[in-house]
């Protein structure tokens, strides 16, 4: 398994090393992952969950001189986002009465079950 941290609002003359150092602190940093080009985020991954753990702990975080945010990483690719938009819409498009036909690529079926999982409202109406 992988392990990793999101870390938010890095100052722009933060480096890679700077980072890497914070937060090895809490445990063996397997690498630091930088976008190209830089927009204030990293993940940070560890070689253990526990360090993950340790470092969440931590009341506050400092990177070269600014406050940073540190939140557990959640992977979310944009197919799987594209996929919740699209049920999402189906589903908003079933209530309005535009309702798909047989050859749709979601069931109105797996829209129902879909909506009274995730909302309690539509159990009445299931």
């Amino acid at each position: 398994a992988v392990h990793r941290l999101y870390v938010g609002r890095i100052p722009s003359h933060a480096t890679r090393q700077a980072i890497h150092n914070h937060f090895s602190v809490f445990g063996e940093v397997k690498s630091v992952v930088l976008p190209d080009p830089f927009r204030g985020v990293c993940t940070v991954v560890y070689e253990e969950a526990q360090a993950v753990q340790i470092a969440l702990e931590c009341p506050a975080h400092m990177i070269s001189g600014s406050a940073v945010s540190v939140r557990r990483y959640k992977a979310t690719s944009s197919k799987a986002k594209r996929g919740v938009l699209n049920l999402t819409n189906a589903w908003q498009r079933v209530q309005q009465g535009n309702v798909y036909d047989a050859d749709s690529e979601v069931s109105i079926e797996t829209l129902r079950k879909m909506a009274v999982a995730g909302n309690p409202s539509a159990r009445n109406r299931a």
